[in-house]
């Protein structure tokens, strides 16, 4: 019989008939501490108007049946509500590393709103850069778009249009959790 120490001279008490030798592996095993799993989703605005289902892809530790650590990979639905915002958090209960004693965390899903070739979000209000050639700006022509949910909208323009013209249309901002929806500001910008 003999007596085994760590590099802190700490007894692992044990024998080489014992279990000291897996008793070492065992500690730094069990020392292992799960952690919540944090991915990012990258969404369009028109996502995040709509709301959709998406999918990530992630990996996450978990410990195996023979007491082993194992890294693996998971795909999950992640369902995005219309309104979601820029880092906005979706968290998924006990999907993030497993430990030992059934020691669960979380997969937190951060949204991150790619940029939109027409339309700027400030919070849930969106606003919509137009181009007019100076003709049309100086006849007051109608400002025609499609709006991120596909619809076309025609907004008449009673004056002559000039790079500070923006008009306000209420109830077509951004969708917010009861049902309602902000303000969508059009800003001219002349071509040209």
């Amino acid at each position: 019989y003999f007596e085994i120490f760590d590099d802190s001279g700490k007894n692992l008490h044990g024998s080489c008939f014992g279990y000291a030798f897996g008793g070492i592996l065992n500690k730094e095993k069990h020392s292992f501490k799960p952690e919540d799993v944090h991915v990012n989703l990258e969404c369009s605005l028109e996502e995040l108007y709509n709301g959709c289902l998406k999918t990530v892809e992630y990996t996450r530790y978990v410990t195996t049946l023979d007491s082993q650590i194992a890294s693996v990979t998971e795909t999950k639905n992640v369902e995005v509500k219309p309104g979601f915002k820029d880092g906005h958090e979706i968290v998924i209960k006990h999907e993030g590393s497993h430990g030992f004693n059934n020691e669960c965390k979380d997969l937190i899903v951060h949204v991150v709103q790619q940029k939109h070739a027409k339309f700027t979000r400030k919070d849930n209000d969106l606003i919509y850069k137009h181009d007019i050639s100076l003709v049309d700006a100086l006849n007051s022509a109608s400002c025609k778009f499609k709006t991120l949910d596909g619809r076309t909208l025609n907004i008449s323009v009673d004056e002559i249009i000039t790079p500070q013209t923006v008009r306000v249309i209420e109830d077509e901002g951004m969708p917010i959790y009861d049902g309602e929806e902000e303000k969508l500001y059009i800003s001219c910008t002349r071509k040209g």
